[in-house]
């Protein structure tokens, strides 16, 4: 029998026990809606504070990698940004308690950050339910990137990038795309490093006035330096061609010096192809040109920032390392 047939019943019966229970069910059927609308509001503050914690856990671990240590500046930076992005997010009791590290490859790679709030209740009260306490958490780890966009059309050799990496050289910098006179006048050994290996690529891919850079598929090198960088996406283990690569290309404003970029490291497979083998981050910290303004630039050099942790696996002959380009990503831990 439904609602409606009670409340037909009560309106012809005259007996006193059917008020009750009309009272009784009436009682129910609105503390049911109420605590309806009750769970509701908590599934609202739960979606909210995960929200909360998931921008919180994305921003703390740009800070990493760190040392396989709670106890390294990164990893305590880690924590400064995750109590203080908490804040800035309206998320409250956040504590270093509620901040673990996530571990691979011997270093901190990730963060996990615990989250919790009270949720009053208003109607489920007739039920002495008062609060209900909801518990999130959120989990962002660097990830290795296999393919990147945007990356500017200059390579580094892996030769040199292992020589940099081998020499501690890796806050220092590099000329990346030299002119046709830089090469007269090199200054420093990891230069002449890098322009031994630009001899011996050029040679082997029939381009003796190699100078960094790089054409990627359907792609042409001034295109992608004058557009500020490839739009399409380079994956680990594709080919690529040099190109000579020594007029001025017209950037205006595309490329700046403070910027933060990514190019790919490259190398010859056993067939004599070169290909992406990696991909590393750097600052760029000079460009020269032939006007004051630098719009059209011929030299353009960077410090890298990135750590080196070698990837460890190989596919089709090619040694696929991890120069320290990774993505910040949420994962479920």
């Amino acid at each position: 029998m439904n609602i409606f047939k009670y409340i037909i019943k009560f309106k012809n019966e005259e007996s006193g026990a059917v008020i009750i229970i009309f009272a009784l069910m009436i009682t129910v059927i609105i503390g049911f809606a109420a605590l309806s609308l009750d769970l509701g509001l908590a599934y609202n503050e739960a979606s909210k504070l995960q929200i909360g914690l998931d921008s919180i856990a994305l921003a703390a671990v740009r800070e990493l990698p760190a040392a396989n240590t709670t106890s390294s500046t990164e990893w305590n930076n880690a924590v400064d940004a995750v109590i203080k992005y908490a804040e800035l997010n309206g998320v409250d009791n956040i504590t270093e308690d509620s901040i673990l590290p996530v571990y691979e490859d011997g270093k901190i790679i990730g963060l996990t950050v615990n989250g919790q709030t009270d949720v009053k209740y208003n109607f489920a009260q007739i039920f002495n339910i008062k609060q209900i306490t909801v518990n999130r958490k959120a989990t962002a780890k660097l990830m290795k990137v296999n393919g990147v966009s945007g990356l500017l059309p200059l390579a580094m050799p892996k030769a040199v990038m292992d020589y940099i990496i081998e020499n501690d050289l890796m806050n220092e910098d590099i000329t990346l795309k030299l002119g046709a006179a830089k090469t007269e006048d090199i200054d420093s050994e990891m230069l002449k490093e890098f322009v031994d290996e630009f001899d011996i690529i050029g040679i082997t891919s029939g381009n003796q006035g190699w100078r960094g850079a790089i054409n990627f598929k359907d792609s042409k090198y001034q295109d992608d330096m004058e557009n500020g960088g490839y739009d399409g996406v380079v994956n680990i283990g594709d080919p690529v061609e040099t190109s000579s690569g020594t007029m001025p290309v017209d950037v205006d404003g595309k490329i700046v010096v403070g910027q933060i970029g990514a190019i790919p490291v490259v190398d010859f497979d056993e067939h004599n192809v070169l290909r992406v083998v990696g991909f590393v981050s750097f600052t760029i910290t000079n460009l020269e040109g032939n006007n004051e303004n630098q719009k059209r630039i011929s030299i353009l050099t960077s410090s890298y920032i990135s750590d080196y942790i070698t990837g460890g696996n190989s596919e089709a002959g090619i040694v696929l390392n991890d120069y320290g380009v990774r993505a910040a990503k949420l994962v479920d831990y």
